[in-house]
């Protein structure tokens, strides 16, 4: 095929001074030559290091070293990407530029597809919670894949069928069938007082009880003992009354006690946040105020705001993740993020010393015997030998390596891990591909802007969010500071529309001692005046007060 192209591409190659410079139209470039006189130089009918289209408009060709024409072969104009206007260019040649239109992905399952960056990219029809599992129809436990759009595992029937197990379909594992306190039947007519055990539906045999006292049987019954002392004169009744507002227990006088507490709850409303429990009750809060398409917290909850920002789309996702080895973050772009984290932990074996998080787990070490009050490498950790020299100080652990290649990392003797900067202008790599020349100023990789760049976006170096130019080649002006300084903006470069201040409704700190739970509404932080009912309560924490 490529054989064929090439021949195509010799066979319409216009080889005189009567085809267009850059095919026709308003967009045609005269080569240069025809407006000169005489004495301005050399008339060439393809000027030297120049470009030229075939009359076919499909091939661009460079113009040969004497100016004469154009070379016979040249380079297919089409890249057969939908999302990018095809051009040959006088001075570079061929040249992509990203246009922003519709467009259509070829996924069934998306919609609205647009070009973006030059990419088509459509939004899809499935939106699920990602990487979580979900009731997508009922009955049913399905797992989202990592993008949101689409099913993983699934589908998993919930209802094991089981009277003595609470079914449902976890955020964070799947299908769970967790053991109930409930009554229930063993279907043993010589049994009595069946109840719900490890989820298992058990009769007793026999009863031994204090006569006319209540008890408690199980995990979560309540029953009255008869006056002989050996049945059940009252119940069993489930004393879990499943609110979180009552602190519920079998009492040996009074039965079954629901009283009242006080503290958060949720009142089930997705658009009050901030709800407290009053005489046994959930008490709605405030109404929601959140920033629209943004994720926000609520009661240990990360929400996905609505489109109206007024409430929050489906269930919320916890953000503990029960490990102390990593940083739970309700982001408000990425939603529920589990950042790796370091410290001290304890991987609950005695066996092991300095335990440590790496890479989100904590990692234990083996006892060993050190020098007594000197530093120590142990498997890329430093730490601080004890007195006795059999084992190590309490919160001593450090990271050597500090992942930065301008610093030489290293431990032992009498100081801590120590990071001394290398000489200045050592060659390093800052990651970025736009930079070159990359070089280490005090302690720290920096690039100069390279002379390449995605033709027609914006791209970031240093901070500094820059318009690449038509040719690729270098930026078309003066960066961009991306950073405003503003906690209530996330900024960005974006490729399509450069610099980006989008509101975020993250925590923040107004200044005012006399407001809390402050936050960021529509780019500026805003704290809520510390008022509560007099003499009841007192204020702690958003948007609501407890006892």
């Amino acid at each position: 095929m490529r054989l064929v192209s090439l021949v195509l591409a010799v066979l319409l190659c216009s080889c005189g001074s009567n085809a267009p410079a850059n095919g026709g139209g308003d967009d045609a470039v005269q080569p240069p030559g025809d407006s000169r006189s005489e004495d301005e130089g050399p008339q060439y009918a393809c000027p030297p290091d120049h470009y030229e289209l075939s009359v076919d408009g499909l091939f661009c060709h460079p113009c040969k070293t004497d100016g004469s024409g154009p070379q016979p072969v040249g380079e297919a104009l089409d890249d057969g990407n939908d999302c990018t206007m095809d051009k040959c260019s006088v001075q570079s040649g061929v040249v992509h530029y990203n246009v922003p239109k519709a467009c259509d992905d070829g996924d069934d399952s998306t919609v609205d597809d647009r070009c973006k960056s030059g990419h088509c990219v459509g939004t899809p029809t499935i939106a699920c919670p990602k990487g979580n599992w979900f009731e997508k129809e009922p009955g049913q436990c399905y797992q989202c894949n990592g993008d949101g759009d689409g099913i993983e595992e699934g589908p998993y029937p919930i209802d094991d069928g089981n009277e003595c197990t609470e079914d449902e379909c976890d955020k964070g594992s799947g299908v769970e069938n967790d053991p109930l306190d409930a009554l229930c039947d063993d279907n043993d007519p010589a049994t009595l007082a069946d109840h719900c055990k490890d989820g298992v539906c058990v009769g007793l045999s026999e009863v031994t009880c204090t006569p006319e006292k209540w008890w408690k049987i199980g995990d979560g019954l309540c029953a009255l003992c008869n006056a002989t002392g050996d049945g059940v004169a009252q119940g069993p009744f489930v004393y879990e009354d499943d609110n979180v507002c009552t602190d519920d227990w079998c009492d040996e006088k009074d039965g079954v006690v629901h009283e009242p507490e006080n503290g958060a709850c949720d009142d089930g409303n997705p658009e009050t946040i901030g709800d407290y429990c009053d005489g046994g009750e959930c008490i709605p809060g405030n109404m929601v105020k959140c920033v629209a398409g943004k994720w926000f917290l609520k009661l240990g909850q990360c929400l996905l705001c609505n489109e109206t920002g007024d409430g929050y789309v489906g269930e919320g996702l916890p953000v503990d993740d029960g490990n102390e080895c990593t940083e739970d973050i309700c982001d408000p772009d990425l939603g529920l993020l589990f950042k790796p984290d370091s410290g001290l932990c304890d991987d609950g074996d005695p066996g092991t010393t300095g335990d440590y998080c790496v890479d989100g787990k904590c990692q234990g070490f083996a006892a060993t015997t050190c020098e007594p009050t000197l530093w120590f490498v142990l498997e890329g950790i430093c730490f601080l030998c004890n007195i006795k020299g059999d084992g190590v100080e309490p919160l001593s652990a450090q990271v050597v390596d500090d992942g930065d290649p301008c610093t030489t990392d290293a431990c032992g003797g009498q100081l801590p891990p120590k990071h001394t900067p290398v000489p200045e202008g050592t060659p390093c790599d800052d990651g970025n591909e736009f930079t070159e020349g990359d070089a280490c100023t005090g302690g720290k990789c920096k690039g100069t802007v390279a002379n390449k760049c995605p033709a027609g976006d914006w791209y970031l170096v240093d901070g500094l969010c820059y318009l690449c130019n038509g040719d690729g080649t270098g930026p078309s002006g003066e960066g961009l500071p991306i950073d405003d300084g503003n906690v209530c903006t996330d900024d960005e470069c974006d490729a399509g529309s450069g610099v980006q201040h989008d509101n975020n409704s993250s925590p923040c700190d107004d200044g005012n001692p006399q407001t809390g739970a402050d936050v960021c509404k529509k780019g500026s932080c805003i704290g809520k005046p510390k008022i509560c009912v007099p003499n009841e309560w007192e204020y702690d924490g958003p948007y609501w007060c407890v006892k």
